[in-house]
């Protein structure tokens, strides 16, 4: 009835059902071929972390199954870059004008 790790999770207070919720989102998304929401949610869940980038190579492999497969590759990259350019734009924002929050976000050890 009572999951403790669901508990330790909102307890403090971790982005990471957040991450969970925009994968499972694009899993979903997928899966359905609606191309749209699935660029859309990767993009968010990217700007959280950067290792759902990964998640392209399959959606391009999936998007050129069909009889326009060239044209639907570009339109996953291209809308891909501009919903991502939009989101750091829109972080940039809410940061003051500062690009401080790209170091702590994707940074690498």
């Amino acid at each position: 009835m009572i999951n403790p790790l669901s508990i330790g999770t909102c307890l403090a207070k971790s982005s990471l059902v957040f991450h969970n919720l925009l994968l499972t989102l694009t899993f979903y998304f997928f899966v359905n071929s609606q191309l749209i929401p699935f660029v859309l949610t990767l993009s968010l869940a990217s700007s959280i972390s950067l290792y759902p980038i990964v998640l392209l190579a399959p959606a391009l492999i999936q998007m050129t199954k069909s009889n326009r497969s060239i044209l639907r590759s570009f339109s996953v990259i291209i809308l891909f870059g501009i919903v991502s350019a939009g989101i750091l734009f829109a972080n940039y924002t809410l940061n003051h004008q500062s690009w401080s929050f790209i170091e702590s976000t994707y940074s690498f050890m």
